[in-house]
């Protein structure tokens, strides 16, 4: 165990100046320890007693293609269960040798973590003791996993794999029982940790000492000039030396002079553009030096989404809305959203609608209360045109020229004052239209004056909050309304004075939010004309 971990240990330091399994690093040596647990006919990995069963070993791993390796495994450990009281007790410790296919879903070279699963076919070797007995047999397996590989630098990684081991035999605890076994078999199951070197085989033939120095261009150029005097017979000064292409590879030297390419082609370009290690059929971005996670384009902004892809290449944005960012988590992306710190609805641009009339509240003149559109969200309680917030008058149908308020009309001042005490005292049953006895004697005052002053008219406007249904509240208004009115008419008043409206809910004076603001929002409103 201390030699595995000194190993390990030694390959780790090596991890930054290397790289991970490719077609270019086609081998890979994992070198791990692990838990071995028992599972047969005495029991199962629940039943396992505390003692640690260690296992080491080694994987050899060959790359086949982008998504299969080849592996050769084999490790050493103890498969062994005891009872609680310890009147069974088997140990086996044995060497075991597999082959497998591993699939992996992520490599390594595009991924910080690749995991993989893996099936394999094998044999272990026992040396053991049933009950002090000495035993020795074999058994094939059927290895099958699950884990991951964690890069660590380019050419080391660590590796957490899983396995369960299916084997052909029922004896290798010593009990034919099939009961606790799978499949009628016994089994094993090992958690592997281990460190993970990738590397290639290199020419034996090439050493440093015998790589000699390339020459220089002057001398390349010398050269060539004495091959054409010969050739054409013509004084070298004459001689034309051209690089066409401007890949800074002479045309003598270019195999494809008129085309811009690579040294190690001798001038000819790879299927590979921009040179950033993705081939043009491949390549999302062929013309721009990008990345291989994202198909040969630029993540210009560092969200995880190609710039292909992206429809805000420079600002950070999320995979759902197409690399776009969305500051206050309303769906809607901050390009389109008029309110992108202040979560709303697509149907107000991304802007809340506070009061609920439709118009979104970076448009809306009177944010809280509900408004129409030729008041730019504003109300007009009186319906003159002209919006509460500026009408002086705006519970009386008035003038613009008199800031909202009617031409001016003689009120008696015991009238006007039986008016403003009305607000307070005229009531009804709650949910119907019953008038409470209590109203019975201000509207009896009010009756006596409008017989005196015969040629005031009087409008009997009733009001409700926004609780309940907006329609049925509309319509108990109105139905409240003509109450008072007939009550009037039954104390002596010509119908034709009295007129009534019932508005509901949609002409607030205070905000609904509040119990205060409800209470003043149910009145009944006593105009003289």
């Amino acid at each position: 165990m201390k030699r595995s971990i000194s190993v390990l240990l030694i390959l780790f330091a090596l991890s930054f100046k290397s790289y991970t399994q490719t077609s270019e690093q086609k081998w890979n040596l994992n070198i791990y320890v692990g838990k071995n647990d028992y599972i047969g006919s005495y029991g199962q990995t629940d039943r396992i007693f505390s003692t640690f069963f260690a296992i080491s070993g080694i994987q050899y791993s060959r790359f086949i293609n982008q998504k299969f390796d080849f592996v050769l495994n084999t490790n050493n450990g103890v498969w062994a269960y005891s009872t609680l009281d310890n009147d069974i007790f088997i140990t086996r410790g044995y060497r075991k040798y597999s082959i497998s296919a591993r699939y992996r879903f992520k490599r390594l070279d595009i991924s910080k973590m690749s995991p993989f699963v893996s099936i394999g076919l094998g044999t272990r070797f026992f040396t053991s003791k049933i009950n002090n007995n000495d035993n020795t047999f074999n058994d094939v397996i059927i290895p099958v996993s699950a884990g991951f590989d964690l890069r660590l630098g380019k050419k080391t990684a660590l590796r957490f794999e899983s396995v369960f081991g299916f084997t052909n035999k029922n004896l290798n605890d010593g009990n034919l029982s099939t009961e606790n076994t799978i499949l009628g078999k016994d089994a094993y199951f090992q958690n592997n940790l281990g460190f993970v070197f990738y590397f290639d085989f290199k020419s034996k033939n090439t050493k440093p000492n015998e790589i000699k120095p390339e020459k220089t261009q002057n001398e390349r150029v010398k050269k060539h000039k004495v091959k054409i005097v010969k050739s054409q017979q013509v004084k070298p000064e004459k001689v034309k030396i051209e690089d066409r292409d401007k890949d800074g590879i002479l045309d003598f030297e270019d195999k494809c002079p008129d085309i811009m390419g690579i040294k190690k082609l001798n001038g000819c370009p790879e299927n590979d553009f921009d040179g950033d290690g993705v081939t043009n059929e491949n390549d999302n971005c062929p013309n721009i030096t990008g990345d291989l996670r994202f198909s040969g384009c630029l993540d210009s902004d560092n969200d995880g989404i190609s710039d292909f892809y992206d429809k805000c290449p420079n600002v950070k944005g999320s995979l759902t809305l197409a690399g776009c960012p969305d500051s206050d988590g309303d769906g809607i992306t901050d390009d389109i959203d008029k309110c992108s710190t202040i979560p709303g609805l697509l149907v107000n641009e991304g802007c809340p609608d506070s009061d609920n009339d439709g118009f979104p509240d970076y448009k809306d003149s009177c944010v809280f209360i509900p408004g129409t559109e030729e008041l730019n969200g504003c109300p007009d309680r009186d319906n003159d045109g002209i919006g509460d917030k500026i009408d002086k008058c705006p519970d009386i149908y008035g003038l613009i020229e008199l800031d909202g308020c009617p031409k001016a009309t003689l009120v008696p001042t015991k009238l006007k004052a039986l008016i403003m005490a009305s607000k307070k005292v005229i009531q009804f049953d709650e949910g119907n239209t019953v008038l409470n006895p209590i109203s019975f004697s201000i509207l009896n005052q009010i009756a006596e004056e409008l017989k005196v002053y015969s040629n005031l008219e009087i409008s009997i406007q009733c009001h409700s909050d926004n609780k309940g249904n907006e329609l049925k509240n509309i319509e108990l208004s109105k139905k409240r309304a003509k109450e008072v009115a007939k009550y009037l008419v039954r104390k002596g008043i010509d119908k034709n004075r009295v007129s009534t409206e019932g508005f509901g809910g949609l002409k607030p004076i205070a905000e609904n939010n509040t119990e205060k603001g409800r209470a003043m929002n149910r009145r009944i409103d006593l105009i003289i004309k």
